[in-house]
This record gives C-alpha cells, sequence and structure tokens, in this order.
C-alpha cells in the first residue's frame, strides 16, 4: 500500500509545479496577444490620422482654388479674403487683390490699399 501512496503524493507534488507553470504560459501568451492587438490598433489609428490629414488638406485646397476662381471673377469677399491671406506673405499679391476690389468702390479695400502704401517704402 505504501508504493501506492508514494506515487499519489508525486503525482500531487507533479502537478502543484506543473499548474503554475501552465498559468504562467497562459499569461505570457495573453500578454502578448494583448501587446500585438494594441501595437495593431495604434497602426491603424495612424493611417486613419493620416487619412484624415490627406482629406483635410485636399479639402483646404479646394477651397482655395474655389476662392481664388471667384475672386478672379469679381466676388469682393473672396478677394478681400486672399488679399488679406496674402499681406504678411506676399504684399504685392495682397495689393493686387485690394485694388481689384477698391476698383468696384469697396471701402474695406480702399483703406487697406491706403494702410499698405503707407507702410511700403
Amino acid at each position: 500500500m505504501r508504493p501506492r501512496l508514494e506515487l499519489v503524493i508525486m503525482f500531487d507534488v507533479t502537478w502543484l509545479f506543473i499548474i503554475p507553470i501552465i498559468f504562467l504560459g497562459w499569461l505570457i501568451s495573453r500578454y502578448f496577444v494583448t501587446r500585438n492587438m494594441q501595437q495593431q490598433e495604434k497602426q491603424q489609428q495612424i493611417l486613419k490620422d493620416i487619412k484624415y490629414k490627406q482629406v483635410l488638406e485636399k479639402a483646404k485646397q479646394a477651397e482655395r482654388e474655389e476662392k481664388i476662381y471667384k475672386a478672379s471673377t469679381g466676388h469682393i469677399p473672396s478677394q478681400l479674403s486672399l488679399a488679406k491671406e496674402c499681406e504678411v506673405t506676399n504684399p504685392v499679391a495682397a495689393i493686387e487683390w485690394y485694388e481689384k476690389a477698391a476698383a468696384q468702390d469697396n471701402e474695406m479695400a480702399q483703406y487697406a490699399l491706403a494702410r499698405l502704401y503707407r507702410r511700403d517704402p
């Protein structure tokens, strides 16, 4: 009877080592699966952000082209808007847009021209 008891004790002791090892292996596998999923989600978010920025850039470009078209056909608010955008970076273009608006008797454009001419040496 004694050998049988030793076998049972050995069997129980063996499980005391095997169960934690199995549990540890499961935990490690879950860690790597979770980390991989997080990395994939992060990459997907980066791609979404890039696409969103591209869409915004296209929309800005289309809006600018529309504004230029309107301004060139005589739309005074578009001319004033383009002129204001150009004042710091390209004063010559700003003066051109203000002159087009001032030619249509727009007071804001006339005041802006006077201001730019005073500032210009």
